[in-house]
């Protein structure tokens, strides 16, 4: 059966993650559950799982949409390769990131760090500093722009002369 996926909606309606109710899409009166244009039942993959394995990488369609497998890992590995070992801050931080690179649909994840995980020691760009950092990017920026928007409207030191107006009555 053809159904029509456009920008990654069933009939450019309907995000393909969720498929709980909207009956409208499940009319064929000839077709199980399963094989109407969409269904709760998920695709199961297994995949064994090493001692090397570092992560676990729960997320919604939010951190897929601009983030491949392998970008995601990486980023996660290079946060262990500074010290970085909260996770939440690790969560956090790939939402954050999500947001940046223009994410526009709901956002959430879950990380897990298995034992194959490699945390580092070593100084580096932890979350905290790194939300410092563009913090003060911020604020410069804003007191950039604040500085640009005075300079637009200050007024002309001249001083104005009031004219005088006669109103007949």
């Amino acid at each position: 059966m053809l159904h029509l996926l456009y920008r990654k909606r069933v009939d450019g309606d309907l995000a393909v993650s969720r498929a709980f109710g909207d009956f409208q899409f499940k009319t064929s009166v000839d077709l199980p559950a399963e094989k109407q244009k969409v269904s709760c039942l998920p695709d199961i993959k297994v995949v064994p799982r090493t001692s090397a394995d570092e992560a676990l990488i729960l997320a919604c369609d939010g951190l897929w949409d601009v983030y491949s497998n392998e970008e995601a890992c990486e980023e996660i590995c290079y946060l262990y390769s500074v010290g970085e070992n909260d996770m939440m801050l690790i969560a956090e931080e790939m939402l954050d990131l999500s947001l940046f690179k223009g994410s526009r649909d709901n956002i959430s994840a879950v990380i897990l760090k298995l034992p194959g995980a490699k945390v580092n020691t070593i100084e580096g760009e932890s979350v905290t500093d790194r939300r410092e950092r563009r913090a003060s990017e911020r604020d410069n920026i804003d007191d950039s722009h604040e500085t640009e928007v005075e300079s637009e409207t200050e007024v002309d030191p001249i001083v104005a002369v009031e004219e005088e107006v006669e109103i007949e009555e």
